[in-house]
């Protein structure tokens, strides 16, 4: 006859416990604060880091509070690398009217005439009296001119595409090939002389002179977004107007959505966590031990 020392000492497995003893053993799992840890909450950032990378929002800086009160929110914040982002998100022909050829799915076939060929050759005139070498190339689909350094090297510092592109009648994009961002450069020095020539002509915005920042306010996790266009005003036709205010809501209203999104995702992990299902997958996989009562040995 097994003595009470010997009941006392007698270990169970979760499965071995009265449907009591394993209730009392997932509750005091629950109080003791076990159903979630510091891995947890790694593990959960990082989720979030992975889905706002796919599209294509800043993750390097995430933080959040979950814990079912006023203040809980996800949040992000960094700066939007805007052509990962509309590829990312399929937007690239939203706003195809906005951005060079370099970062869009242009339409080929569309063949340019005289009017193209005398825009990239007042065009190289112009980078000319600014002390630059040009040369102006026939393309399939543009009119090209590569500027170099007037200094004897034949080093390119970037080239210009004029083209047909979105019903227009022609326009002047930027596609450099400098880390460096000459290409802009160029065309930030050389605009007012552009358009000063052809007034019609519209200006591509080039991507790297226009910054989309993401702020949040840590208080209620409110998100922000601000962008910067480093580019005259003036050279954005009303299309390019119009379509750059469109692209600032639809990010705003995206971040929204997504930081709404990353909290029920949140929300939801952190339940499951909770739910019996976990925490018996939990004690089993560690193989635990408890008394008869479920009370961990």
């Amino acid at each position: 006859m097994a003595s009470d020392e010997d009941e006392d000492e007698k270990a169970y497995k979760f499965s071995e416990l009265s449907p009591d003893a394993q209730e009392h053993a997932l509750e005091r799992w629950r109080e003791k604060g076990w159903a979630w840890d510091d891995g947890d909450t790694e593990m959960l950032t990082e989720t979030f880091k992975e889905d706002l990378e796919a599209l294509g929002l800043p993750h390097d800086n995430v933080h959040w509070q979950l814990s079912y009160s006023q203040g809980d929110g996800v949040a992000f914040e960094g700066n939007l690398d805007v052509g990962e982002y509309l590829k990312k998100n399929k937007l690239l022909r939203d706003y195809a009217s906005l951005f060079a050829p370099a970062f869009e799915e242009k339409d080929v076939g569309r063949p340019v005439g005289h009017r193209q060929q005398g825009q990239a050759e007042d065009i190289a005139g112009s980078l000319e009296r600014l002390g630059f070498m040009t040369r102006v190339r026939h393309g399939k689909d543009c009119f090209y001119v590569d500027v170099f350094e007037a200094n004897g090297k034949v080093e390119r510092l970037a080239t210009f595409c004029v083209s047909v592109k979105r019903g227009r009648q022609g326009n002047v994009s930027v596609e450099s090939e400098s880390e460096s961002g000459n290409g802009a450069w160029l065309l930030k020095r050389a605009g007012e002389r552009f358009t000063s020539v052809e007034r019609r002509t519209n200006y591509d915005i080039p991507m790297d002179m226009l910054s989309f920042r993401i702020t949040s306010s840590s208080r209620y996790y409110s998100m922000n977004v601000e962008y910067e266009l480093n580019i005259p005003d003036d050279w954005l036709s009303p299309e390019q107007k119009r379509d750059l205010e469109a692209l600032h809501e639809h990010i705003k209203e995206h971040v929204e959505g997504v930081a709404s999104d990353l909290r029920r995702q949140g929300y939801e992990e952190m339940e499951y966590k909770a739910s019996d299902e976990a925490i018996t997958e939990t004690i089993e996989a560690n193989d635990y031990d408890f008394d008869e009562n479920g009370n961990m040995k």
